[in-house]
């Protein structure tokens, strides 16, 4: 589906202009961004940003 909607969207740029290419980028890039698969990765992406925090604050003693 996302090659599909890739290869549409770089289509509709060449054949129909660059204002109706962007156009259809922008619907593409919405309908591919509300997917279950891209919430997914977007929480993937926010749970491994939260691992690398550090919660702990400054260690008591230095570390050697």
């Amino acid at each position: 589906m996302l090659i599909f909607q890739l290869l549409d969207t770089i289509r509709t740029g060449l054949e129909k202009g660059q204002h109706a290419g962007y156009e259809a980028e922008s619907i593409a890039f919405g309908e591919l961004a509300m997917t279950s698969q891209s919430r997914g990765l977007i929480g993937l992406f926010r749970g491994q940003t939260e691992c690398k925090k550090n919660r702990f604050g400054v260690p008591k003693q230095s570390i050697k």
